[in-house]
């Protein structure tokens, strides 16, 4: 064979190979991104479901506080509950705008980053604020099952109330834990196993996996 013919042989050889890399990063690609948008469709269904549950707390709560006005206990009960909904409502209608902005044609470092931009938001500021606030809304919660039946704890019962309080703040030292050990981890994530579950847990499996799906992807197309 000449040289020129065997210049030719491998010139056409690189670029069939060339075209088969760009199919299988195609390939990869799609399969990936489905892979993504699979997980955050979960996110997306569930913050539904959170909205869904702020509007009945809202529905239930609002004519409560209204009708008890000129009772303070029953009245700051209300206003609690109410007021969790609405926080509910907003939490999740901004998760639900930020995933419908979310383009799966941009570059990957496009969607890289609005991604970490929805973990970052997750982790600094929606899971600090309702896992600070889980630990006393039930009380309320409990004063106003309890009420409905006529156990009126404040009035007959003041000290089941402040074991209630008692209890909050128990789980509110917790929680602080839980959140330096999720900041070692964000910091070093082979510093704690215990940090890195805290932090995938308070993620949520739908980002994590959506994570874990679009490092794959930028990996192989590095390599």
């Amino acid at each position: 064979m000449e040289l020129d013919e065997l210049k030719a042989a491998w010139q056409l050889l690189d670029r069939r190979i060339e075209r088969l890399d760009a199919l299988e990063l195609g390939r990869q690609r799609q399969s990936r991104l489905s892979g993504i948008q699979r997980s955050l469709r979960w996110l997306l269904l569930g913050q539904g479901l959170q909205l869904l549950g702020g509007l009945a707390l809202c529905l239930i709560f609002a004519p409560y506080w209204f009708k008890h006005r000129a009772e303070p206990q029953w009245l700051l009960c209300g206003l609690a509950l109410h007021g969790y909904g609405v926080l509910l409502i907003a939490f999740s209608v901004r998760t639900m705008l930020r995933l419908r902005q979310l383009d799966y044609g941009a570059p990957l470092l496009a969607i890289r980053q609005r991604m970490a931009e929805l973990a970052r938001w997750k982790l600094s500021v929606e899971w600090p604020l309702f896992a600070t606030l889980g630990c006393f809304i039930w009380i309320p919660l409990t004063l106003v099952l309890f009420g409905s039946v006529g156990a009126d704890f404040g009035r007959e019962a003041p000290g089941v109330v402040i074991g209630f309080f008692a209890s909050g703040f128990a789980c509110l030292a917790i929680v602080a834990t839980g959140l330096r050990l999720i900041a070692r981890a964000g910091r070093d994530p082979d510093a704690n196993r215990w940090g890195r579950w805290l932090r995938d847990s308070a993620l949520g499996s739908p980002i994590v996996s959506a994570q874990r799906e679009l490092a794959e992807l930028e990996a192989f197309t590095r390599d």
